[in-house]
């Protein structure tokens, strides 16, 4: 289990930003390059959005087979219980199949493009959002 030092009361005063859709966005912790935001219990970095399932759910945090599923249109980052459900791997494959989730930068929100590549001898595909990628050639011409 978490941490008991860490309750519900914690997760409510964590300093958000209330989206359109309802979602709980962090107003101090930024995401990853996943679009999810992760605390620091113990020195031990965990993910926000599953901290709160497992507290408001009961559930072991290092348990594998149960998966954190966001409610349709949320955003990664978002920590609201209401918006958060328990589930298997596989509900969570479909949830992005129906709802094209994985289709989308957390970042931006643009589409995917997919290209295909070779490193070395094997060949990959890359998918890769056009204006972040975009925004960081830029970045990285103005830092020169």
């Amino acid at each position: 289990m978490i941490n008991r030092q860490f309750t519900k009361e914690c997760i409510e005063t964590i300093p958000k930003i209330i989206d359109e859709n309802g979602c709980w966005i962090p107003a101090d912790l930024k995401p990853d390059l996943n679009g999810y935001v992760r605390i620091s219990i113990n020195n031990i970095k965990l993910l926000l959005h599953r901290v709160v399932l497992c507290l408001y759910y009961d559930i072991d945090y290092f348990n594998d087979k149960i998966e954190t599923r966001h409610s349709k249109n949320c955003n990664r980052a978002c920590f609201n219980y209401e918006h958060l459900k328990p589930g298997t791997q596989i509900e969570n494959k479909k949830d992005k199949v129906e709802h094209h989730s994985d289709e989308l930068c957390p970042k931006c929100g643009n589409r995917f493009y997919y290209r295909k590549t070779v490193k070395g001898w094997i060949p990959r595909i890359e998918r890769r959002c056009k204006t972040c990628h975009k925004n960081n050639q830029i970045k990285r011409r103005n830092r020169t």
